[in-house]
């Protein structure tokens, strides 16, 4: 697995055990059907880690709008492992945006 350095450590897609997840309640919008989160300005690993609590606290028929910097790689891995569906509704310079759902539950 490709291994990434930052200000905390290398970023090899785990989730550090001593690790806790910034206060991020300003960066998040829900709405009755979505739940969006803008990361792009998070180091590692927070944008992995948020991805995962938030889309644990989904309630059914919701889905999740994320921000990243760039390509979540280490992201879709522990996706798959939960059977989460996930699209690309925009890529630009200033980062990506995904989608991600259930599937079968395509917003």
């Amino acid at each position: 697995m490709m291994s990434l350095h930052n200000e905390n450590g290398p970023c090899d897609g785990k989730i550090p055990k001593d690790w806790n997840l910034p206060e991020l309640s300003d960066l998040i919008k829900i709405t009755s059907n979505c739940v969006q989160i803008d990361l792009r300005h998070q180091s590692a690993p927070t944008p992995l880690v948020a991805t995962l609590k938030i889309l644990d606290r989904l309630s059914p028929g919701q889905y999740f709008e994320g921000y990243y910097p760039k390509m979540p790689m280490h992201l879709f891995s522990h996706l798959q492992e939960e059977a989460w569906v996930w699209d690309v509704v925009e890529q630009n310079d200033q980062g990506i945006r995904l989608r991600i759902y259930r599937e079968g539950q395509k917003p």
